[in-house]
């Protein structure tokens, strides 16, 4: 098992990691209290270990790091956006199955490869 998959981001490296990354990336936005974050990140981790090097996986602590989760409009949690190119391509709200989130992994590849 790989360690630390999954990148812990915050205000202050969001961009740097975000905008800078070669690879398409989803990024969870997540809040302590909610039961749906602690069922995502089991999913979300183990998508990081099966598509290392393809696409990158992060999470941002929306509480604390609230100034991005504003300037994306993240009202709910869990909510995932898929960058590719310094662009969000994709925005899954709420708790969804490991299926729903390689399908967006899965488009995100088909598309990074094309353009």
């Amino acid at each position: 098992m790989t360690q630390n998959a999954v990148i812990e981001l915050s205000d202050a490296d969001f961009d740097d990691e975000v905008f800078a990354s070669d690879e398409p990336m989803l990024v969870e936005f997540w809040s302590e209290g909610s039961y749906a974050c602690r069922e995502v990140d089991g999913v979300l981790d183990r998508l990081a270990e099966e598509y290392q090097g393809r696409v990158r996986v992060g999470r941002l602590d929306a509480e604390s790091n609230w100034q991005t989760a504003e300037q994306y409009e993240v009202r709910s949690f869990p909510t995932v956006l898929v960058f590719q190119n310094g662009r969000v391509v994709d925005r899954i709200e709420g708790a969804r199955s490991a299926a729903d989130y390689r399908q967006a992994i899965h488009e995100v590849i088909a598309q990074h490869w094309v353009i």
